[in-house]
Formats: C-alpha cells, sequence, structure tokens
C-alpha cells in the first residue's frame, strides 16, 4: 500500500515536471508564433519593398531573395517548435492519464488492503472465538475424564472388596 501511494506521488511529481515543461513550450510556441506573424508581416513589406525597388532597381533583387529566405527559415522554425509544443501537450495529457490510472489504481488497493484488514480481523475474532470454545470443550473433557477416573477407582475398590468377601465364603 504505502509502495503504491509512493508510486502514485513520484509520477504526481512526474506530472507536474511535465506539465510545467509543455507550459513552457506551449509559451515557447506563443513567442514563436508572435514572431511569426511580426516575420510575416515584415516578409509582406519586404516583398512589397522589393517589388517597388524591383521597378526602380534591378539590383535590389538580391536583397529581396535573402529576406525571403530568411522569412521561410523562420516559418519552418515556428513550425517546429508549434510541433514540439504539440509533442509536449501530448506527453503532458499521456502523464495525465497515467496519474489518473495509478490513482484509481491507488485507491483501488487501498480498499483492497482495508478488506483484507477487516477479513484479518474478523477471522482473528473468529479463531479467538474458536479458541475459547476449544478451551471450554477441552476443561469438559477433562473434567469428565478425571471423572472416569474417580469413577473406575471406586468400582475397583468395590470390586476388591467384593473380590475379598467372596474369598472368605
Amino acid at each position: 500500500r504505502d509502495a503504491a501511494v509512493a508510486r502514485g506521488d513520484l509520477l504526481k511529481q512526474r506530472m507536474q515536471a511535465e506539465r510545467a515543461e509543455a507550459v513552457s513550450a506551449v509559451a515557447r510556441g506563443e513567442e514563436l508564433a508572435r514572431q511569426l506573424a511580426a516575420v510575416s508581416v515584415s516578409k509582406q513589406a519586404a516583398e512589397d519593398s522589393c517589388a517597388d525597388l524591383q521597378d526602380q532597381l534591378g539590383a535590389m533583387s538580391e536583397a529581396k531573395e535573402v529576406a525571403c529566405v530568411r522569412g521561410e527559415n523562420l516559418e519552418q522554425s515556428i513550425a517546429a517548435a508549434v510541433a514540439e509544443k504539440d509533442m509536449a501537450v501530448a506527453r503532458g495529457d499521456k502523464l495525465a492519464d497515467t496519474v489518473e490510472s495509478l490513482t484509481a489504481e491507488k485507491l483501488a488497493a487501498t480498499s483492497r488492503s482495508d478488506e483484507l484488514a477487516s477479513q484479518l480481523q474478523r477471522r482473528t475474532e473468529a479463531a479467538v472465538a474458536n479458541a475459547h470454545d476449544l478451551q471450554s470443550r477441552l476443561h469438559a473433557v477433562t473434567a469428565r475424564e478425571e471423572a472416569t477416573v474417580a469413577h473406575t477407582e471406586e468400582l475397583q475398590q468395590q470390586l476388591q472388596a467384593q473380590s475379598a468377601e467372596a474369598a472368605e465364603l
């Protein structure tokens, strides 16, 4: 029972650590999402500027390509962070389910332990009552045995007396 309680407490601590990690991952994901929004706005502005500058200056085409690549790289980084966040949330949910299952198992073990303790108490009480009953019976048998021995001795004395009378006759 104590081991089940300790296991439950340990898993609860692990779940809390995983939840904290999940919250941290969510915060990172949200920050990256904000960055993505900012980058998307920046990317669009850069593309607009590049188009205007391309019309005016062909040399700005290379700068536009660099900005687009950076935006795509940031989008990929944000997508990876969102995937990491989703995995952390899934791990947290799985740990919550595990803790819930272990808590139910702990409660069942506690209930079974209480039931077994109750059965043991009843059996102990029955065994004590049975022992008292057997002791009473033993005393009764011993008393009957002593009475039988006394009666046998009395009969032997009577037989000896009758044998002596018969011998005199």
